[in-house]
């Protein structure tokens, strides 16, 4: 696993799972009650994002999705 430290605008984080395929995570977070911003973008092969609910007081909440849904649910919300 290697953390991309902002260098590049997409990814997060690089990753291979334990039988030897690459995949990248793009983390976006929230502390209070919001949107995530994000666009639909490019397919990406292994591309999936992690949305953080990372609260002040309660239990935090973390989903995993793939990049093929967020650009779904991005287009339903447009429609």
């Amino acid at each position: 696993m290697a953390l991309t430290l902002g260098n590049h605008p997409a990814i997060d984080i690089m990753a291979i799972s334990p039988g030897g395929v690459p995949f990248t995570i793009n983390v976006k977070g929230l502390c209070k009650e919001n949107y995530w911003a994000v666009s639909e973008k490019s397919p990406q092969l292994g591309l999936f994002y992690v949305f953080a609910y990372a609260r002040d007081q309660g239990n935090n909440r973390f989903f995993v999705v793939s990049q093929q849904t967020v650009n779904q649910m991005v287009r339903d919300h447009l429609e």
